[in-house]
């Protein structure tokens, strides 16, 4: 089993990946979705990495020279040049050591692959687990916004039934024909700060959302529905005209 790159190319585009995987992660860790297992494996990886990183330099700097093929030759004659006045039975006892070192080193390498391998596989499932988990809200998200729109067309068909020229004050037949017969829409996007409220700070951008999640009660909002009679029928919706008496 060899543990060094094949030549210095290999190293170099190694660290390169080093490099964006850092990067990559430092993102993620700078913007976390939550106090949860897959930002504190993120934590970690980034945390291991940069010292891998510095590893890694430190490393390249001691050797990383002879990686070229040329130099590695010069040190190999070099080195000849420094066994050349040793007795055979010091070779042989030089030898035997090298290879048990060698032996355990690849020993160590081994175990060392074995638990970067258990890692990758742990994080890449955890990883391809939250994708799946929000893959599937979407898709929920999606089906629940299909049936709000169908359940929507049908309130307008009623509203509209017998209508010959659409004036826009149809709209509030359709808002409580809508109310009626779905109380509730099955979808309910979270309230959103304007971009004044902003500006103010975390805890008052905080009660304001509660706030407006408390005033909607997850009920139809007239205004959504307003811009849907508009797009639906291409009419604004009007108000009832009021006669005095």
């Amino acid at each position: 089993m060899s543990t060094k790159p094949i030549n210095l190319k290999a190293a170099i585009e190694a660290r390169k990946f080093l490099r964006k995987l850092e990067k990559d992660l430092t993102a993620k860790t700078n913007n976390p979705s939550g106090n949860n297992l897959d930002t504190d494996i993120q934590l970690k990886r980034l945390e291991y990495l940069k010292i891998v990183n510095f590893d890694v330099d430190e490393g390249l700097a001691e050797f990383g020279q002879y990686l070229s093929p040329k130099r590695m030759a010069k040190l190999i004659v070099e080195q000849e040049k420094i066994h050349s006045k040793k007795s055979a039975s010091t070779l042989r006892n030089q030898l035997a050591k090298v290879e048990v070192d060698l032996m355990i080193e690849k020993g160590y390498a081994s175990i060392n692959q074995r638990l970067i391998s258990y890692l990758e596989n742990y994080i890449e499932g955890v990883e391809y687990a939250r994708g799946a988990n929000s893959r599937k809200r979407q898709a929920a998200v999606l089906n629940n916004k299909d049936k709000d729109n169908a359940r929507r067309h049908e309130c307008l068909k009623i509203a509209l039934k017998g209508v010959t020229t659409i004036t826009g004050y149809e709209y509030h037949k359709y808002f409580n024909e809508l109310k009626r017969r779905y109380p509730k829409p099955l979808h309910v996007p979270n309230p959103r700060l304007t971009a004044e409220e902003k500006k103010l700070s975390k805890a008052k951008q905080k009660k304001i959302l509660e706030e407006k999640a408390a005033e909607r009660d997850g009920n139809w909002l007239d205004q959504s529905e307003r811009a849907f009679f508009k797009e639906a029928t291409g009419k604004s919706a009007r108000s009832k005209k009021i006669f005095m008496t």
